[in-house]
């Protein structure tokens, strides 16, 4: 019953990443693949997830809770499959030529958990990869991935409020490469601003993207001395 809601049974698809319905982003397509066929669990939220949902729904389907102590296992077993097959709502929204993409999205995500201003980022890139055919998974695993770990992520204080590595990093490379002051909630517009005529052209997308790269790789260097090296005064950037 739930097997057809996640995977695409034709013989077409099989050993290939369109055998599943839903695809993630290349950082955790290793995880996603991993508790969809069984494979040795590790710590990715995405294990973590799938350990729970699994201990609640055996849970489940071993007490009933109060409401179906009295129901039989088979009963309990479509009880809730019906559930997840029925009463599980996904919303699917076409845009037509002038909608603004980004800013659905944004709205979209604007009651949940926030995004960064960097996943903002993240999602205008690819889009315009994508439109470019280039190699986004080229881009994926030598440009963005470190991006999406720990490190990047982590909110750090700055003056008086708390930001991630990687959004305070994008708002000072704008500031860097446009020479004009940038503002932390206009990050995001202000890299498709610099970032668009760049993105005209496959190749000098890809050089832009390193380019990034290597500064963000600088950045960090930076953030990690050690106070007791020689150049640690001189960094005006220290999170703490």
């Amino acid at each position: 019953m739930l097997d057809e809601l996640i995977m695409n049974s034709s013989r077409r698809f099989l050993g290939k990443p369109t055998r599943f319905k839903l695809y993630p982003s290349h950082s955790d397509r290793g995880a996603f693949e991993r508790v969809m066929t069984g494979g040795n669990p590790s710590d990715h939220r995405l294990d973590l997830a799938f350990r729970f949902f699994s201990v609640a729904a055996r849970d489940w389907l071993s007490t009933g809770g109060e409401s179906a102590q009295s129901a039989s296992l088979d009963q309990r077993a479509n009880a809730l499959g019906a559930t997840i097959q029925d009463r599980l709502s996904l919303v699917s929204i076409d845009l037509s030529g002038n909608d603004d993409a980004q800013l659905i999205f944004e709205t979209l995500n604007d009651r949940g958990t926030p995004l960064l201003k960097a996943d903002l980022v993240k999602n205008w890139v690819f889009r315009e990869g994508a439109q470019l055919n280039a190699d986004v998974d080229d881009w994926a695993v030598r440009l963005w991935d470190e991006f999406d770990q720990p490190w990047w992520r982590e909110e750090v204080q700055q003056g008086r409020l708390m930001r991630s590595r990687i959004d305070i990093f994008l708002q000072y490379w704008l500031t860097m490469k446009s020479c004009a002051e940038v503002r932390s909630d206009d990050t995001f517009r202000a890299f498709v601003r610099q970032s668009k005529p760049f993105m005209a052209d496959r190749d000098f997308a890809t050089s832009y993207l390193e380019s990034l790269r290597s500064d963000a790789d600088i950045f960090r260097r930076f953030a990690e001395l050690g106070s007791d090296t020689p150049e640690a005064p001189w960094v005006w950037f220290r999170p703490s």
